[in-house]
């Protein structure tokens, strides 16, 4: 099975029995001799084990997922208790268990004379593939117990329950082993009103004291708040003198820095305690109201707020809870008014203790699929309000002290569409496999021209590039256009120099986060999923900012250069390659032209061609000093053709269709189009 074939999710299901004493439950050790042979399999209570508790009803269904890009020699030992329910083919299966534990260690080992894709499952005491049995019927007891070995490069083992949120074991945190003999299941919170129930319970717990590492659920609560908090604030768009609803406020953590630039804030906590604490901190502050309520049934006035802010708030609502919120949400904000928040994605981030957890750990998948979704009326009902992404990104801190890149944050603004979205929700089995369909055709396009690139050229292009920028080490750099990572981890590692890799495709940053992994680089090249035309970067940020062949398909280019110039330190440098005409013709839309929509999805080539004088003339207008053009239409025809006898290397429909492609860009360059190389500098102030 080949890397591509074995991105999937897997489903394993109901238990066999295997009688256990309390005494050997959370426990494995699996001998492997030099011939791969599971030797024995045995329980000890001494072992470290990371457990799910759901607290759900049974008759849920839970998912093992893993998802990454390589065929693997190694496993995770999975213990799955409590189960219940039988096999459903209907289903695709179905996992009744109350408690899913997966050891903290991989196991190291192959079984003899396979190799494991990505995703297999093997039965942990015959060693043979694993076949879905029928479980116990006993609900309540979790010393039923079946033994699985799961392999995968993935440390997140998720657990999707039936209605698409996504459960998991903590792999980031040592996680004590359960000690209860008794090992029953708490049904207490089994109702309709469970997740009120539940989630009053975890905040009661977690709120007694009314402390940081409460409000974080982190016993290094403070220490990693110095960083973490001024890196959430630096995502916000400008919020001068607006008026902002900070959700979950708490003890007011973030409170008093809205506060002293916005013109109102209004603070909500579900928590009384947590807002009369953060009414006593920021008492000295004027421009801020407070209110204790639950986020679903708040009702605040339509068009009245510019950003409503939360930091991890939506994964404690489910589905239908979070819908209904963003709708509320589009109608409280004004138009081009903003929403940012953060969220722990696949798995748990806190070391707190949690001896309950009511939270939904979605795969960010879910949450784009629902923040697209989402749509309310026009006041004029001609039309439709949604919300559009500007962009998204791991949590920088937690990646770098937590080796955690599922901390994720989205800044979203709301937008007139013509058209209804909200019948658009995508299940997470329909997005994985939407994501596996362009995981396809991304390796594709790398097997064509190198690792970590997509477009012509690969890593030569990239290297010549980089000669062009006089990079330093420590500076700053924004890869503007960063397909799968590979120019920003070449000079990430090259030249020592500090990486922002963008790009509007989700897929594109999946894969470029794994070959940052695979180098090395996770910590040096930072990726963010991000809209050309939206993102906004603070001012001074960046000492260099590269671009290929991406600024010229946008509607306003001169609007773009203008960001990307206030972004820039004052001296630094732009450099940008894209496909131009002539000056003596009109620019060209590409849509009437020989250049098809096949053509930009298969070379990103963009839908419209400027010419090289009217790229320099908006460069210039945007600010820029010192621009100037270079021509070199033959540094990517060689490329081009070296990529056509590849291609003809090959004879699948979708290789046929690129081959159609790349002759089309070859003879419009032939025939006097160009790619140009565009520099420009900042100001010295």
């Amino acid at each position: 099975m080949s890397a591509v074939t074995s991105i999937m999710s897997i489903i394993v299901v109901a238990c066999l029995v295997i009688l256990v004493s309390s005494d050997e439950l959370f426990t494995s050790k699996v001998d492997s001799e030099a011939d791969g042979r599971i030797r024995d399999v045995y329980f000890n209570k001494d072992d470290q084990y990371q457990c799910s508790d759901h607290k759900l009803p049974v008759n849920d269904s839970y998912i093992v997922q893993f998802d990454s890009l390589s065929n693997v020699n190694n496993a995770y030992h999975v213990l799955l208790l409590g189960c219940s329910e039988p096999y459903h083919i209907e289903r695709e299966g179905a996992l009744n268990c109350r408690k899913v534990c997966r050891s903290a260690e991989k196991i190291q080992f192959t079984l003899p004379g396979r190799v494991r894709d990505q995703g297999n499952v093997v039965d942990a005491v015959s060693g043979t593939g694993y076949t879905p049995q029928h479980g116990t019927e006993d609900k309540e007891d979790l010393t039923e117990v079946r033994e699985l070995l799961v392999y995968g490069t993935d440390p997140h083992l998720q657990i999707q329950t039936g209605n698409g949120s996504v459960k998991t074991t903590d792999v980031s945190e040592t996680a004590e082993l359960l000690k209860d003999p008794s090992l029953t299941v708490d049904t207490e919170k089994i109702n309709t009103d469970g997740t009120k129930t539940s989630m009053k319970e975890y905040w009661d717990e977690h709120s007694k004291d009314a402390s940081m590492q409460e409000m974080m659920l982190d016993n290094d609560a403070e220490e990693l708040s110095k960083d973490e908090l001024p890196e959430i604030l630096s995502y916000l768009p400008k919020y001068d003198n607006l008026d902002v609803v900070e959700l979950g406020a708490g003890i007011g953590r973030f409170t008093t820095h809205l506060a002293q630039k916005a013109g109102k804030v209004l603070a909500v906590d579900f928590m009384e305690n947590f807002i009369e604490k953060n009414r006593e901190i920021n008492k000295n502050l004027t421009n801020i109201d407070y209110l204790a309520a639950d986020v679903m049934d708040m009702e605040l006035n339509a068009d009245e707020w510019d950003l409503v802010f939360s930091n991890w708030l939506y994964m404690y609502l489910d589905n239908d809870e979070l819908t209904h919120f963003l709708r509320n949400s589009l109608s409280w904000l004004r138009t081009d008014g903003y929403m940012f928040c953060r969220e722990s994605c696949l798995q748990q981030s806190g070391s707190k203790v949690r001896t309950i957890n009511p939270t939904y750990y979605r795969d960010p998948l879910v949450y784009e699929s629902l923040f697209a979704s989402v749509t309310i009326p026009t006041e004029d009902g001609r039309a439709f309000y949604g919300f559009e992404k500007v962009f998204s990104k791991s949590v920088d801190t937690y990646i770098k002290v937590k080796n955690n890149d599922n901390q994720l944050v989205w800044l979203i603004q709301k937008v007139r569409r013509e058209y209804d979205t909200s019948k658009d929700f995508a299940i997470l089995p329909q997005l994985k496999e939407q994501r596996k369909l362009e995981t396809c055709h991304i390796l594709r396009r790398e097997e064509l021209v190198g690792r970590g690139f997509v477009k012509t050229g690969g890593l030569e292009i990239a290297k010549m590039k980089a000669e062009m920028l006089n990079l330093q080490p420590g500076q700053r750099v924004l890869d503007f256009s960063c397909e799968t990572g590979g120019f920003g981890i070449y000079i990430a590692k090259t030249y020592g120099v500090a990486v922002v890799a963008s790009d509007s495709s989700s897929t594109l940053v999946h894969i470029g986060r794994e070959r940052a992994k695979e180098a090395g680089m996770a910590q040096d090249v930072q990726f963010e999923v991000a809209s050309i035309t939206r993102r906004i970067h603070n001012p001074d940020t960046f000492d260099v900012i590269y671009s290929r062949d991406v600024i010229g398909e946008n509607k306003n280019v001169l609007t773009v250069l203008r960001r990307l110039y206030e972004s820039m330190k004052a001296g630094g440098r732009l450099l940008m390659s894209e496909y131009c005409i002539d000056d003596d013709m009109e620019d060209l839309d590409l849509d009437n032209d020989v250049f098809d929509e096949e053509l930009d999805h298969n070379s990103n080539v963009p839908n419209k061609v400027l010419s090289t004088g009217a790229l320099i003339d908006m460069m210039k207008e945007a600010g820029f000093i010192k621009v100037s053009a270079i021509d070199k239409t033959d540094d990517i025809l060689r490329a081009l053709e070296r990529e056509l006898l590849l291609v003809k290397e090959q004879s699948d429909a979708e290789c046929a269709d690129t081959l159609t492609v790349r002759r089309k860009i070859v003879n419009k360059l032939k025939s006097g189009d160009s790619w140009m190389i565009f520099y420009g500098e900042k100001q010295l102030s």
